[in-house]
């Protein structure tokens, strides 16, 4: 299981997972919505594709 952890607090959590550039993203359905807020707003990037952009609740 591989998590996102800021401050000992358990962000997103997932065995699906994407790593690229030394980064991990996570499906949007495994982030913990306690702390999130969903936003319209999306971003793209020729090698990584399109992503959704959450919002610290």
């Amino acid at each position: 299981m591989t998590q996102a952890i800021w401050n000992v607090v358990v962000l997103a959590e997932s065995e699906i997972y994407e790593s690229a550039d030394e980064n991990i993203y996570f499906p949007l359905f495994e982030f913990n919505r306690e702390y999130f807020d969903e936003t319209t707003k999306t971003r793209g990037c020729p090698w990584k594709g399109p992503h959704n952009i959450l919002r610290f609740a």
